[in-house]
């Protein structure tokens, strides 16, 4: 049996928002420095230069969200991120031994959970995967993955104390 895609998903935006505002904030305040200080107090024009770093912050925030993306597909969960390098993290799905759904108030607000998983993959022990829009469904695909592989591979999950 090949590997198959069962679905792709990708972090929101909202995880950026505190960023956004205070990139904006910080931006409207140079703006208006450079407006009300450029007569009174010789605001020389290459203050403005200073917009770079919270538009470049803005920028950049949003493209390390768009970059990052959670792959599940019938035997592993597919963990990348990266902007310039880019990262795989793998873990098989047979290795998965719980998982929590979490849904802050705010986050409820937009539609969105976090997923923490613990495994016991030696790599990556503990997962926690970002404001997932439909958290709750991508948890029960996870879930029924989770046992169809272990099914399919004759695995079960033992704890020693």
């Amino acid at each position: 049996m090949s590997e198959e895609l069962i679905c792709s998903k990708s972090p929101s935006q909202v995880l950026n928002l505190r960023a956004y505002f205070s990139s904006s904030l910080i931006t409207g305040i140079i703006v208006t420095i450079y407006v009300v200080g450029r007569d009174q107090y010789n605001v020389p024009p290459y203050f403005l230069a200073l917009l770079a770093f919270p538009v470049l912050n803005i920028i950049w925030r949003f493209l390390q969200i768009k970059c990052q993306k959670y792959e599940l597909t019938n035997e592993r969960l597919r963990i990348i991120s990266g902007v310039l390098n880019r990262r795989t993290d793998e873990i098989e799905l047979y290795r998965v031994k719980d998982f929590t759904l979490n849904e802050p108030f705010l986050m409820r607000l937009f539609k969105l959970g976090d997923i923490f998983i613990e495994s016991s993959d030696k790599t990556n022990p503990y997962i926690r995967i970002k404001a997932l829009p439909r958290a709750s469904e991508f948890k029960e695909q996870l879930r029924t993955c989770v046992e169809v592989i272990r099914q399919k591979k004759n695995v079960r999950e033992v704890d020693f104390e």
